[in-house]
């Protein structure tokens, strides 16, 4: 009986035959069309025919790959890439917009680690595009010792001379505006080298409002402030003393208690020996009392406070005293070991053993 079911005439034969035959053709239809439309694509999509600066992403993004077009590296200097040279090499579109856009705005490139710096920068690809990349050797900035030492952390503008410039790399408008400025304005702040390596002349120009003219009054010979009190507006008003270090100047005198040498303002963050040589014709040491620490009743906290002490020098003093009483003179103390002579030297004036 079940056998009847499996009994076909020529004629149903025949159609199951043509059946298979089609799908089999539509199966096969199934999987060659997608080899077919990317071999199409890749042939319509190369960078050869893309214009310059195509948002290249957008295309790519539309027919969902990623591998359209074809990765060729070859040695090239980062600072003179093109978009399009950018996109062949696998860089991200993003981050090669961003890179060419850096470079039209005169910015440089001197490592590896700069580019990668770059918004939208994929570390893979740069890892793997940087062997290429020839960096070429900026002549003005090493032609010498001294310009290659513009400024460890900052400059002052005041004093830059067309060498100290040279090794900024900057243009020679740039040089040229600044040597003008500086005869007739000052420049109330120093800024940090690195960030003068990046201005451009909009950079300069843009700083141009901060600026302060020069007068008779800051060039006066006659014209000195006492360092022990004079407030921040008297400090700025010095050549090369701005709105930072006067500040910084005051606060750093309130925690010492007071000046006790004009060579003291040598020890403010910011403050070289060269702009401290250039002040003293303007300072003047006042006969102010300095404010002392009473050892006998001071506190570890109060005591480490003090710039010229630390924690374990402070908590060695409070032990000292703990262990020997009631100090009667400030010089027991230098039986301290961890107190050496030249901190001792610097700390009597600022140590009483009486109350204040």
């Amino acid at each position: 009986m079940w056998k009847d079911y499996f009994s076909f005439t020529a004629k149903e034969q025949r159609g199951i035959l043509i059946l298979c035959t089609l799908i089999l053709l539509l199966t096969g239809t199934r999987f060659m069309l997608p080899v077919v439309m990317s071999s199409n694509h890749h042939l319509a999509i190369t960078r050869d025919s893309l214009p310059a600066f195509q948002p290249i992403s957008m295309v790519v993004e539309s027919i969902g790959m990623s591998d359209v077009l074809e990765t060729r590296l070859y040695m090239f200097n980062p600072n003179e890439v093109s978009y399009r040279e950018l996109i062949g090499f696998g860089v991200p579109a993003s981050a090669a917009g961003n890179w060419v856009r850096y470079l039209e705005r005169g910015g440089r490139f001197r490592s590896k680690s700069d580019i990668g710096r770059v918004y939208g920068m994929d570390y893979a690809v740069l890892e793997r595009i940087s062997p290429f990349m020839a960096f070429e050797i900026d002549n003005e900035v090493s032609m010498s010792a001294h310009t290659n030492r513009v400024a460890d952390f900052h400059l002052d503008l005041n004093r830059a001379d067309s060498l100290t410039v040279d090794g900024l790399a900057w243009s020679k408008p740039m040089r040229d505006t600044l040597m003008v400025w500086q005869k007739t304005h000052w420049f109330p702040q120093r800024y940090a080298s690195v960030r003068l390596k990046a201005w451009t002349l909009d950079s300069l120009i843009a700083v141009k409002p901060t600026l302060q003219i020069r007068n008779a009054y800051r060039a006066s010979n006659t014209f000195t402030i006492g360092i022990n009190t004079a407030d921040t507006a008297d400090w700025a008003s010095l050549r090369g003393i701005g709105p930072v270090l006067s500040r910084r100047i005051v606060a750093y005198r309130k925690a010492l208690g007071g000046f006790v040498s004009i060579e003291q303002i040598g020890e403010v963050e910011g403050i070289s020996p060269v702009l401290l040589n250039d002040l003293k014709a303007r300072l003047t040491l006042d006969t102010l009392p300095v404010t002392t620490i009473n050892i006998n009743t001071a506190s570890v906290r109060r005591l480490r406070d003090h710039p010229y002490l630390d924690f374990y020098q402070a908590k060695a003093i409070v032990d000292f005293r703990n262990e020997n009483g009631k100090l009667k003179s400030t010089e027991q103390i230098m039986r301290i070991k961890s107190l050496e002579s030249a901190d001792w030297d610097r700390l009597l004036p600022y140590l009483s053993v009486a109350e204040d």
